[in-house]
């Protein structure tokens, strides 16, 4: 494991450019067992897709369904309970031509009082670290779903408890292409409950996958949360939103060292600025933070992990303090950050009855000041004012006057100064007490220069 991960970093950079060429910001997505269903936007102001092909693929890599639809300029379509399906788990292959597209994946229950949703954009890899990791852990479990994007895989799993003790590890060595595995930590008995971390290796740097997380409740209430898998991290992360007491809400930020060397950690939130953590971080440890514990004003900050010494990966998990509401995301690396993020599925329905409403909260990640814009379809937009360096904006849609109510769009941010910036969606059921609040990253966009080809993968898009 140690010397893929070597070469894998000498490497990175051409890795990334291939992974761009080959599969251009591909979405990984994965959910638990459920009723799934996606939402592909176009990512473009004043472009839309001709022509997208979405595809259907078993496990065992068996291609069972495909349509062909268009988008136009910022507009979002829905995909879910598709009858030609049978009961199972599906990876989803969407290519579309003529602008760039993105994709964000949900899941509920059949009552619908449990939901999960997960964004994506990022290339395919040969490596992955990932944090936030639990077996029976409060009565959750998590699975790992990774699938095969350039031939057969051979992949190698070790575990690693919240000191960075290595605990397992395990072989599949069968992922057929366009297929998946599903790394169930449930299904290892010789893991002791509790917290851990993930690391993913192949056996060669042409052996390329996407991964995504779901962890639900395996008793007591429905709950489920999902995100992406940032694969590598770095020295800096970015949380976009992390909440302390914000209308009920708390965060947990699960930072996790994935070398094998210690390195020293800082956590800070914006504004104040605020120090929540700081200290040595052990090789593959993991560090968690609970926003309860912090002693700052209730609100929703920004919030940047730096690292000396060793890179690190990070996810958020918020949840609300009454109910069983939460949500999750990865948190972004530079590699994730850019200039525009796109949104594939903004609700601004406002209802009798089960009112959606979402909201964005974007953070500015270069060095300089500047403002963030939101455009949705049609060209109505929203603009925060200047931010300083780490500053977030939120964009509550029901308080933006000049975005139509009663609808659902997709939505696009970008850094009016030509900086990078960092975004997550959130969307909630105002007034509810059941489980309807969910979370998910941004994706890449390239709205300046459209992509010919806009290649699109969805983890798993599951129909049970």
């Amino acid at each position: 494991m140690n010397n893929i991960k070597i070469y894998f970093i000498a490497l990175l950079p051409l890795l990334l450019l291939l992974a761009s060429i080959i599969f251009p910001q591909p979405v990984s997505a994965v959910l638990g067992v459920g009723i799934g269903s996606f939402y592909l936007g176009s990512s473009n102001k004043t472009e839309g897709s001709g022509r997208c092909d979405v595809m259907h693929f078993r496990p065992d890599g068996w291609q069972l369904w495909n349509t062909v639809t268009t988008l136009g300029p910022l507009e979002t379509k829905g995909f879910g309970n598709i009858p030609e399906l049978p009961l199972n788990h599906y990876n989803s292959q969407i290519v579309c031509t003529n602008g760039t597209t993105s994709i964000m994946g949900i899941w509920r229950n059949p009552t619908q009082t449990a939901i999960g949703a997960y964004g994506g954009d990022q290339g395919a890899i040969n490596a992955a670290f990932i944090p936030g990791l639990v077996k029976n852990y409060y009565g959750q479990t998590s699975s790992v779903f990774v699938s095969a994007e350039l031939w057969d895989l051979s992949l190698q799993i070790s575990f690693y408890d919240i000191n960075g003790t290595k605990v397992g590890s395990t072989y599949f060595t069968t992922v057929p292409f366009l297929g998946m595995a599903e790394i169930d930590l449930k299904d290892y008995p010789s893991l002791p409950d509790g917290r851990y971390s993930v690391g993913i290796g192949t056996d060669g740097l042409d052996q390329l996958f996407t991964a995504t997380v779901v962890t639900r409740n395996v008793s007591g209430p429905d709950r489920v949360i999902a995100w992406r898998v940032d694969p590598l991290g770095g020295y800096k992360l970015y949380a976009p939103s992390v909440r302390k007491n914000y209308y009920g809400y708390n965060s947990t930020l699960v930072i996790n060292n994935w070398t094998d060397s210690a390195g020293y950690v800082t956590v800070s939130l914006l504004p104040g600025p605020y120090l929540v953590s700081s200290g040595n971080l052990a090789g593959h440890a993991t560090l968690a933070l609970n926003s309860s514990n912090f002693n700052i004003p209730d609100g929703d900050y920004t919030a940047v992990v730096t690292s000396s010494g060793a890179m690190v990966v990070g996810m958020s998990s918020t949840f609300h303090s009454t109910n069983n509401s939460r949500g999750a995301y990865a948190l972004a690396s530079p590699t994730f950050t850019s200039k525009y993020r796109a949104l594939p599925a903004l609700w601004n329905y406002t209802p009798n009855n089960d009112p959606r409403i979402s909201s964005v909260k974007c953070m500015n990640t270069s060095q300089t000041q500047g403002k963030i814009r939101l455009t949705i379809q049609g060209g109505a937009y929203a603009e925060s004012g200047d931010l300083g360096v780490n500053q977030g904006q939120e964009f509550v849609l029901q308080n933006i006057p000049q975005f139509p109510l009663h609808t659902m769009f997709a939505g696009l941010a970008e850094s009016m100064s030509g900086g990078t910036i960092a975004c997550v969606a959130t969307s909630n059921v105002s007034g509810s007490s059941n489980d309807r609040f969910f979370q998910y990253e941004s994706n890449i966009s390239n709205n300046d220069n459209n992509q010919n080809y806009s290649s699109k993968i969805l983890t798993l898009y599951d129909d049970q």
